[in-house]
């Protein structure tokens, strides 16, 4: 059967990625031409060879300094690689995934085969409490009670350690080889109610990838009754089609098979099987039951930590430009990073602001005395951007870059805007009572249009800002028109307010780089 391969790591900016491993060589390193680039010191420029062949995936270190370690070993020359492996380059680590991607793995030519050795047991009567009350008897006089012990024992490891995702789908398997007689087993999930499932791990006892398909109805059944079966499976070999033999070939096995159901959804299902010779028992279904019943909550639980950790650090990167409430609608919305940082067009108020002769005040300070400033200036300024929700673009030497409109479309971005710098004049006066060596004042030009806002740069360094001739234009507003201690802004921002502001019409003004005039306005 083949598969998939791919690896999940984080970025020197702590950014979780994800790289799907194409057939060949993937080089992991520092060096620009690498596959994978990782800006961290304690990579080599090349650091380790990936390669994916014939369904497997290798890995060898590449002469790098600090050396390649799998699972915590060193590794010397090329090492197989299996899903739930982690590997580490320098200090960055890396877990592999690997999926089978067979679209054949379900398939109609099996036939169950039902008799007086099949049990057919509802999962909600057979869950959870079932195993709390075997895990709760006094001494584990059987054989099937001891392995009850020893099944909630190590699954509940998985569950503490919140593995990530990859390693608990492993782990989940190699508890079945170890509690249950087993030949193969195949782990398939959905990642909805409304998707397919699909091959996360398929495995046989040896560590080897298995060619096999499953039996479409078997997997139907279980996953919409919500049932676990033990029975037996036949499938015909497809090479003797056609063959014109008067005897059908089957292969008949022995298999078990469970939902993994969490609370309502059943997310997958749990299937493992041998050869009829080796029949399993009802002893056997009771501890499979268990592991799927354990292995389901273990799954949900690293999905869970999984979507944490992404919101978490998607909420730190939207925080660096956009108020807790901006921040919160975009993830109430269900907006992927991709889609908040999207570049698209939208209609917008931008706002540059400035301090006055900053660079003359900044030439009789020390360094560390210009920093603390502007890092007051910067605190002060940017917290009336968030309060009227605006997002804040950048800082520019000791100019600032603010938006209004963006990400998340605000009908009533031009009143924001005014109110905000209004609010940030007020701030200032309210700074300056504090401040020694004489008050700061500050320029605030805003324009309105349609701007390209979102992700730009390339693609090894990418920020979120906004560009069009509606930031030009506003630029060239503050510094050419702007007089110390004005608000500035032009028609086009006033035309787009709802609310009545004190705004005196300053005339028409040509602009450089410029072919027509606008009109502008001091707010007072």
């Amino acid at each position: 059967m083949s598969g998939a391969f791919a690896v999940t790591f984080s970025d020197a900016g702590g950014e979780a990625k994800r790289v799907q491993l194409a057939d060949g060589d993937t080089l992991i390193g520092r060096a620009p031409s690498c596959h994978i680039v990782i800006n961290v010191g304690s990579v080599s420029r090349q650091h380790a060879r990936l390669r994916v062949k014939d369904g497997r995936c290798t890995l060898a270190d590449a002469g790098s300094s600090y050396g390649t370690q799998v699972n915590g070993t060193p590794i010397a020359g090329e090492m197989e690689l299996s899903g739930g492996d982690t590997f580490q380059c320098g200090a960055v680590e890396f877990a592999v995934e690997h999926s089978a991607l067979d679209p054949h793995l379900l398939a109609d030519d099996h036939e169950l085969l039902q008799d007086a050795a099949s049990i057919m047991m509802r999962i909600e009567d057979a869950g959870l409490e079932a195993v709390k009350s075997a895990s709760a008897k006094p001494a584990p006089t059987t054989a099937t009670a001891q392995q009850f012990l020893r099944l909630l024992s190590e699954i509940s490891k998985t569950l503490v350690d919140v593995l990530p995702l990859p390693q608990v789908l492993s782990r989940v398997v190699d508890l079945v080889f170890e509690v249950i007689p087993a030949e193969r087993t195949f782990l398939l999930l959905r990642d909805s109610p409304d998707a397919a499932v699909t091959a996360r791990v398929v495995r046989a006892r040896d560590g080897s990838t298995p060619g096999a398909t499953l039996s479409r109805t078997i997997v139907t059944k279980v996953m919409r009754e919500r049932v676990a079966m033990l029975a037996h499976d036949a499938r015909s070999d497809a090479r003797l089609d056609g063959a014109g033999s008067l005897q059908a070939m089957v292969q008949v096995r022995s298999f078990m098979c469970a939902p993994l159901w969490n609370r309502n959804d059943v997310i997958g299902v749990l299937y493992t099987d041998n050869p009829k010779s080796k029949r399993f028992n009802a002893e056997d279904l009771d501890v499979f039951v268990a592991l799927a019943n354990y292995a389901a909550v273990a799954i949900e639980q690293a999905r869970v930590a999984e979507q944490l950790q992404k919101e978490m650090q998607m909420r730190e990167r939207l925080a660096r430009y956009h108020s807790p409430a901006v921040v919160n609608r975009i993830l109430g919305s269900n907006m992927s990073e991709y889609e908040a940082f999207e570049a698209t067009e939208r209609d917008v108020t931008v706002m540059f602001c400035d301090i006055v002769n900053f660079t003359g005040r900044s030439e009789h300070m020390t360094p560390t005395d210009v920093a603390k400033l502007l890092n007051s200036y910067f605190t002060q300024m940017a917290e009336q951007i968030f309060e009227f929700d605006g997002t804040l673009d950048k800082f520019i030497g000791d100019a600032i870059l603010a938006i209004f409109g963006a990400p998340l479309t605000q009908e009533d971005h031009a009143d924001r805007a005014i109110g905000c710098a209004l609010a940030m004049r007020r701030a200032l006066e309210a700074m300056n009572k504090e401040l020694g060596g004489g008050p700061l004042q500050m320029r605030i030009a805003l324009n309105s249009g349609v701007a390209l806002t979102g992700d730009i740069g390339s693609p090894r360094r990418r920020e979120f800002t906004v560009l069009g001739d509606v930031v030009n234009t506003c630029s060239r507003i503050e510094s050419a028109i702007c007089k110390p201690g004005q608000i500035v802004c032009s028609r086009a921002t006033l035309d787009r307010t709802s609310r009545t502001f004190d705004a005196k019409s300053l005339g028409k003004v040509s602009l450089r780089g410029r072919a027509s005039e606008v009109e502008v306005f001091e707010i007072n």
